[in-house]
């Protein structure tokens, strides 16, 4: 018998879950939570909602490269499960308002059993034999998408209307910050400008055109799929990227974002395309981010984690920023800054909390009539900055995926109110987990920012040697 010290001893394997089986039920149980009651509170939702988050945790805290490829069983059966849960759509009318027939319920059941067989299939298979399959999976979730639009050219919601009538307050030549719009507030209806960055009613302009603004967030949904292919391609499990796809596709929140008009999808779109473009073709990725940051300001706390541990995205993120700004820039001078920061930004820090949200401030009032401090997310974005900086370097891009998942989670599970479409970005940022997970960071790229770099000059230290030639020679220290 081999003693437990001798070289050749193989040590006892592990019977703890992977990170990415943990990021597989965690990305599950949000899907779950959210669509149980469409993103409003209930104690099943909050209860699946906090579990996911615990997941997340639990997924960093035992990161390991190399156990993180999860096996083609597990690939089946969470793809299984998730898209079987896109079955939860034959509620859609009873959240939103309208009538179906049973005949469009009999064709939603069908297309997403069919779908989740067709993905579930492409899990089993090798890289090169899942084509077949895989188009029939995103064929399948198109038939899905078409088969619950409510209605074309109309949405039962305050966003639709809002981004149609900017859309066509711009195309017509007049501001989109003119004209007021309403906007539901739990209780109450309240009347204010548009509410969304500049950018929203140009990507909305080609589905405005054709009748319906929705269309765009179709693409926008193409677009995340395409990044989370590329992205899954680079690393070193290229050969899982189909499958990737496959649960992007199955994933049932996309389907409700673009029914509802929710433009966090291009938030996320632009995210995952810098993410997926910036190794090749980095002035497409930087564009990419700028169009997420002229989204929603939700972009900011995405991008945190990325900013804290890697130099290169620091850069990025900065000329992003400068670009952002001057596309936005004439917007401002035509509505007022002031005004425009308002619309943006400080119109819905304004508004009250609503207490039917998936929240656990929503769940403290619902229960002790507690009114939670409205400083309380600022206070959990700090916690969760402190929790990314007391952590060891980063070892690839999923685990900073992973952290901008914490961020979300941290930012809304104790905001004023948090939806359907702000737990979605959670969900893209677990995506962006799984099919990045095996792509390192590049030598020297990971170190946190030096303060005394944002609070002085640092000016070049000089040996001067005197050489044969006459020359001198400025000796610059290192970084």
């Amino acid at each position: 018998m081999t003693p437990p010290s001798s070289p050749s001893a193989t040590p006892p394997r592990s019977r703890a879950l992977p990170a990415s089986v943990l990021c597989l039920l965690a990305l599950t149980f949000l899907g779950l939570s959210v669509l149980q009651q469409w993103g409003y509170l209930s104690p099943t939702a909050i209860i699946l909602a906090v579990v996911s988050l615990g997941l997340v945790l639990l997924a960093l805290a035992k990161w390991n490269r190399r156990r993180w490829e999860p096996g083609r069983s597990w690939w089946a059966l969470f793809v299984t499960v998730t898209g079987l849960s896109n079955l939860l759509y034959l509620r859609f009318p009873e959240w939103i308002g309208v009538h179906w027939s049973g005949q469009r319920d009999l064709a939603v059941a069908v297309l997403a059993v069919t779908m989740t067989a067709a993905a579930t299939m492409v899990t089993v298979l090798p890289y090169r034999r899942a084509g077949t399959a895989l188009i029939a999976t995103a064929g399948l979730y198109i038939g899905l998408v078409a088969a619950t639009w409510s209605d074309w050219g109309n949405a039962h919601n305050d966003v639709f209307q809002a981004v149609t009538g900017a859309t066509s307050a711009l195309l017509h030549g007049t501001n989109p910050y003119g004209p007021l719009f309403i906007y539901f507030a739990q209780t109450h209806t309240v009347t204010a400008h548009f509410v969304y960055g500049p950018i929203v009613p140009v990507l909305a302009a080609p589905g405005w055109f054709l009748g319906d603004v929705r269309v765009m967030l179709v693409a926008a949904v193409a677009a995340m799929v395409a990044g989370l292919w590329m992205l899954g391609r680079q690393g070193s499990q290229a050969e899982s990227a189909h499958r990737i796809v496959a649960l992007a596709l199955v994933s049932p929140l996309s389907v409700a974002m673009i029914h509802e008009a929710w433009v966090e999808l291009y938030l996320v779109a632009g995210v995952v395309l810098w993410l997926a473009l910036r190794q090749r073709h980095r002035h497409w990725a930087i564009a990419s981010l700028a169009v997420a940051m002229l989204v929603t300001p939700i972009t900011l706390v995405v991008v945190v984690p990325a900013f804290v541990w890697s130099r290169r995205a620091r850069i990025e993120a900065v000329i992003a920023a400068i670009a952002a700004a001057l596309f936005a820039l004439p917007f401002a001078l035509v509505t007022g800054i002031g005004a425009i920061i308002y619309d943006v930004i400080g119109f819905q820090l304004s508004l009250p909390p609503r207490y039917d949200s998936l929240t656990l401030t929503s769940a403290v009032w619902q229960l002790w009539r507690w009114g939670l401090p409205s400083w309380l997310p600022v206070a959990a974005i700090a916690v969760a900055v402190v929790f990314i900086i007391s952590r060891r370097p980063p070892r690839n891009q999923g685990e900073v995926a992973a952290l901008a998942a914490v961020m979300v989670f941290a930012t809304f599970l104790v905001a004023k109110w948090a939806y359907f479409n702000y737990y979605f970005v959670a969900a893209a940022m677990l995506l962006v987990t799984m099919a990045s997970a095996s792509i390192p960071f590049s030598t020297g790229d990971v170190a946190l920012p030096d303060p005394r770099s944002l609070f002085t000059l640092h000016k070049a230290r000089t040996s001067l040697t005197s050489t044969s030639s006459g020359v001198t020679e400025a000796v610059l220290p290192r970084s």
